[in-house]
């Protein structure tokens, strides 16, 4: 996701360069939403750069997690031969943090993409080739090109991506914790005991 942040910056000076000819997708559709979404795009705004270096870094913290695991690291949940508790690097501070940077990767990314981002502007080009006289004189495709106007904004994604995302993380760390205490035991609740789970002084 952090290379995919790292493209939509290079794109959104592209937009900011050729700004005046993406103005005609607004009009296309007749939206005060895309107006608004290609307008803000035309210049790059604190946020976007705020986002932006935050996927990188949530990339970054959970890229050092899974060096720091080592042979360790397995996407599914499992204890290999020889497991040891690790305790060096990010996991020093923290009990998970590749979640942690996957979480604030995962946020930023969806800011980018869908809040009035390119999510907007994707969906206006694809749907601008795709269009043609039978979109616009059949009922049918009256109704398809209605119902674009409410998939141009990305919100909704947003919050329901970070609450899939959030939950899914939360369930699979309850499991995690329950494996590293029934194999670890003592050492496990020593560590624990001493580490925030995802962030410092808060959770």
């Amino acid at each position: 996701m952090a290379y995919i942040a790292i493209i939509e910056t290079a794109i959104y000076l592209l937009l900011i360069i050729y700004g005046a000819k993406t103005s005609e997708y607004s009009n296309n559709y007749n939206s005060s939403y895309l107006t608004a979404t290609l307008t803000q795009l035309q210049t790059v705004k604190p946020w976007h750069i705020i986002a932006t270096i935050g996927a990188v870094l949530g990339y970054a913290l959970r890229k050092w997690s899974f060096i720091t695991l080592n042979e360790f690291f397995t996407f599914q949940l499992t204890i290999r031969p020889g497991h040891k508790l690790i305790t060096h690097g990010p996991y020093k501070y923290l009990r998970h943090p590749s979640y942690t940077g996957g979480i604030i990767n995962g946020i930023c990314f969806c800011l980018l993409i869908f809040h009035k981002g390119l999510w907007s502007v994707m969906f206006a080009f694809i749907l601008d080739q795709i269009k043609s006289s039978w979109l616009n004189t059949t009922t049918f495709g009256t109704r398809i090109l209605y119902l674009s106007s409410s998939l141009l904004r990305g919100e909704w994604l947003v919050t329901l991506i970070t609450i899939v995302m959030v939950r899914a993380i939360l369930e699979r760390i309850a499991n995690e914790e329950k494996m590293m205490k029934n194999h670890f035991g003592k050492e496990w609740y020593t560590y624990a005991n001493k580490r925030w789970s995802l962030v410092p002084f808060v959770y």
